[in-house]
């Protein structure tokens, strides 16, 4: 019995390491995925087969005129097929809800978007939003919504990604939402949630700067501080589905209060309303509770320090300086071989400038090979959809492959 159990697990890791070279790839040959994983050609060629016949395959022939000198004639490659399922990814943020439906493949086919005061709206009322712009996604991508085989969702604060609850969220008025069950209640299919910057890193990972790369950080700088941490090709959470809070590490005993409640945290430094509060004597009409007055605010803070006032860019220093310090700790902690900068405030030079360089070396371990690779990729609101449509894939793919897919995923699965 354990013999088979054995080979039975053996079995499904080699479906998920030749379904994750394709993903990564695009398209690519057996031989190829053979000598990246560093499976046998005969087990890539079965695996191959099996996740072609699941649908979650399909072969394409290379047309290059390299190819058809080297070999003969045109190789075979595999590459994801889109048909196979349909996904929808969700992006809660303050202002606004944002949904995207797409392929297996990762293309959007679908998308919808509604502006309003998350927080503002009573719970039931937020599920009615949400679930009005998933359906009018799908509406666009002329897929019946129960016909989706998962939903993704992307939300800031502290989130359970096994359970899908929401323990704290700064777009949710209540605590301990179980985000997940409400969703299941209104479609048929399995919801998703977790972290917001967990969320972009699976972004990362699945279709941008991250593919390919086996250990590297996120960094996320908007209303708040976000990271997530890819180690050893998969993200990671901790014990309790919460690390990676990299806002809020200490930076400052007795420090600036958080909107989490505790006093010192990086966020307290960096995050827009920690900057714009830093500014109350020179933009002393901002409210900061106002999404829409924070974000003008902002902007009149950003000119502020490009016409070079001393006042603005002593902000701007000060959040640049404690964001390479937070950034240290990460290295010196985890050692990443990247971090990326994402996130729309990244746009902006000021935040990222040579002081938090200087300040992320001048408090790194200083032995060794250099430090990682910091590289800047702004996505907009398209990094979380496209992300919250990540985590959707991956929890059915891993379902798929080890046998534990609902009666409804296997449905669609077989539809596709």
């Amino acid at each position: 019995m354990l013999k088979r159990v054995d080979s039975d697990w053996l079995r499904d890791i080699n479906r998920r390491r030749v379904l994750r070279e394709v993903r990564k790839m695009g398209a690519v040959a057996r031989v190829d995925i053979a000598d990246a994983t560093g499976l046998s050609p005969a087990t890539v060629t079965v695996v191959a087969n099996e996740l072609i016949e699941h649908g979650l395959l399909e072969e394409a022939r290379a047309e290059t005129e390299g190819d058809q000198r080297r070999r003969g004639r045109p190789r075979v490659l595999l590459r994801l097929a889109p048909g196979a399922l349909r996904v929808a990814g969700v992006k809660l943020a303050e202002h606004r809800i944002s949904v995207i439906i797409v392929d297996f493949a990762g293309e959007t086919v679908g998308e919808a978007e509604t502006a309003v005061r998350t927080r503002a709206e009573p719970l039931d009322a937020l599920i009615n939003l949400i679930e009005e712009n998933i359906r009018a996604a799908a509406r666009q991508a002329r897929v019946r919504p129960r016909d989706l085989a998962g939903i993704g969702i992307a939300l800031p604060g502290y989130v359970d990604a096994m359970s899908g609850t929401a323990w704290w969220s700064p777009v949710l008025a209540e605590p301990e939402v179980h985000l997940t069950t409400l969703l299941e209640r209104r479609f048929t299919c399995p919801v998703f949630a977790d972290n917001d910057a967990n969320i972009a890193t699976l972004a990362e990972l699945w279709f941008g700067v991250g593919q390919g790369v086996r250990n590297f950080a996120v960094v996320t700088v908007e209303h708040g501080v976000g990271m997530g941490m890819v180690l050893d090709g998969r993200i990671r959470r901790g014990a309790r589905g919460l690390g990676a809070e990299l806002g809020h590490m200490k930076v400052a005993l007795d420090g600036a209060p958080c909107r989490c409640g505790q006093r010192g945290c990086l966020e307290a430094y960096v995050a827009d309303y920690a900057l714009l509060r830093r500014a109350s004597s020179i933009l002393p009409d901002v409210d900061l509770s106002d999404p829409a007055r924070r974000r003008e605010g902002l902007t009149a803070l950003t000119a502020l320090a490009h016409d070079g006032s001393n006042e603005a860019n002593a902000i701007f220093r000060e959040a640049a300086a404690m964001l390479g310090l937070g950034m240290a700790n990460l290295v010196n902690i985890v050692d990443p071989g990247m971090i990326i900068l994402s996130g729309t405030r990244f746009r902006n030079e000021l935040l990222f400038s040579d002081i938090m360089a200087q300040t992320l070396r001048e408090n790194s371990i200083p032995f060794g090979p250099p430090g990682p690779e910091i590289r800047t990729h702004v996505w907009g609101d398209l990094l979380w959809t496209r992300g919250a449509a990540a985590l959707a894939l991956e929890g059915l793919t891993d379902d798929t492959l080890f046998g534990l897919q609902t009666t409804r995923t296997g449905a669609a699965l077989a539809g596709a």
